[in-house]
């Protein structure tokens, strides 16, 4: 797994007021491969769950042809909690 490095300068120390905005990221590097749809990545298959709709746009609900439908969202990256704990996923 790769790490990137803490930075040289702690930016809050310099700009105070940025640390209200300090989160925790993940930083990828993708690379070239085959996954499968129980493997988190970007791009590639992407795990249906068995009965659950597809999330769909509700602020853009027009299809291409202008009528006032729901748009199903694309997936284009599919990330597992057990891959990226740090992140705070919803319940």
């Amino acid at each position: 797994m790769h790490t990137t490095p803490a930075p040289d300068v702690d930016i809050t120390a310099i700009i105070p007021d940025l640390s209200e905005w300090r989160r925790i990221t993940v930083r990828l590097h993708p690379r070239p491969g085959n996954p499968r749809e129980v493997d988190s990545h970007i791009g590639g298959p992407v795990l249906d769950v068995e009965g659950s709709a597809r999330p769909t746009c509700e602020e853009h609900p027009m299809d291409y042809e202008g009528r006032d439908v729901p748009r199903p969202m694309e997936s284009v990256a599919q990330f597992f909690r057990r891959d990226f704990p740090e992140i705070p996923y919803p319940a």
